[in-house]
């Protein structure tokens, strides 16, 4: 229990938001099918939610679920070809711990399944000695287009700011840039910056605190957050305060109703640019307390039923804020510091 001011905020029901992951890990409701085609990204918030509440299975639970997600790793014939993880096995790849050729045309890699897949590995402890560190860094030009931005699987159409963050992530985990042009995606993510102070998913579009999150993010992993002015850095800093509305709770755009998740990605934007001691924590406690559930796990908001991304993003921003002794968040690959310190490759963001 939290309090501030002696006002009793929010009883957190740790023990039951660790049954939730726990259960998400194995299992899903058949109303979560839909998501199957992210199942790599669900595994990084089950298993990083448990990392934050400092509840991870035993050694030999998480090697056998280090096996499962090399298994989803797609490895290239040869330097030209693409070596990346997939989101699970859909077309029929053989369970081989070492990871395996691409089935068809179709079984291609995707840009954000290979950043959760190595952020999972990181959580689980693997030592990484069948990563393919050098083939995986040199794929992501095969992601890369020539405007900077990058899209979500080498065949695919969709481009925008999320999957420049994962790149970067990618390229920073990896402690290797060799096939992401930094430049470029930093002109991307420039063009991204709107009239309102905040990042757009694509040029010409509105502000979003989750497209924000992602262009800091990807700055800041990038070693470039440095190419915002002083007085980008203040419009920025004063559009992310004013998304934490009356109810303590924080919106994504202008509008929009208040909502679990951004209480990480607005969160973690304003811990990028240092200005989370701003965040009214009183507020944010409050309003996290209402979409909390009594059996684990956190709602979008206080009239709907929980979900693994909510949970997730709910216990994020808990940690973002240093409460209920939850592991410390590194805000700029959204895994625990703990996790980001056993990636062997992660340093200092490199000099330009």
């Amino acid at each position: 229990r939290v309090s501030i001011n002696g006002n009793q905020l929010m009883d957190f029901r740790r023990p039951f938001h660790k049954k939730f992951f726990e259960r998400c890990a194995q299992l899903l409701p058949e109303s979560a099918s839909a998501y199957d085609p992210s199942r790599m990204t669900l595994l990084l918030f089950s298993y990083s939610g448990l990392d934050l509440l400092d509840a991870l299975p035993p050694p030999e639970a998480r090697a056998a679920v280090a096996d499962w997600i090399y298994a989803q790793l797609i490895v290239g014939a040869t330097d030209e070809d693409e070596t990346a993880f997939r989101s699970g096995p859909l077309h029929g790849s053989p369970f081989t711990v070492e990871g395996s050729p691409p089935q068809n045309t179709l079984d291609t890699g995707h840009i954000t399944m290979t950043y959760t897949a190595i952020a999972t590995l990181a959580i689980l402890g693997d030592d990484f000695t069948r990563l393919r560190r050098e083939a995986i860094a040199r794929s992501l030009r095969h992601y890369q287009q020539p405007d900077g931005s990058v899209r979500s699987s080498p065949a695919s159409s969709e481009t925008d700011l999320r999957f420049v963050f994962c790149a970067a992530a990618i390229g920073a985990m990896l402690g290797d840039w060799r096939g992401l042009d930094r430049d470029a995606a930093v002109r991307y993510v420039r063009n991204c910056l709107t009239y309102e102070g905040a990042f757009a998913q694509c040029p010409g579009l509105e502000a979003h605190g989750g497209s924000t999150y992602c262009g800091l993010a990807a700055l800041a992993l990038m070693g470039r957050l440095d190419v915002l002015s002083s007085l980008e850095r203040t419009l920025l800093v004063r559009w992310l305060l004013a998304r934490q509305g009356p109810g303590g709770g924080f919106q994504g755009r202008p509008g929009k109703l208040q909502d679990t998740c951004y209480s990480f990605w607005i969160g973690a934007s304003l811990a990028l640019l240092e200005a989370y001691g701003f965040v009214d924590q009183e507020g944010l406690l409050s309003f996290l307390a209402t979409t909390q559930t009594a059996y684990g796990g956190f709602a979008k908001d206080q009239d709907a039923d929980p979900d693994l991304l909510h949970a997730y993003m709910g216990v994020a921003g808990l940690a973002l804020g240093n409460h209920f002794d939850l592991q410390p968040l590194h805000p700029g690959l959204n895994i625990s510091l703990r996790a980001a310190a056993r990636l062997p490759w992660l340093a200092a963001p490199p000099a330009q």
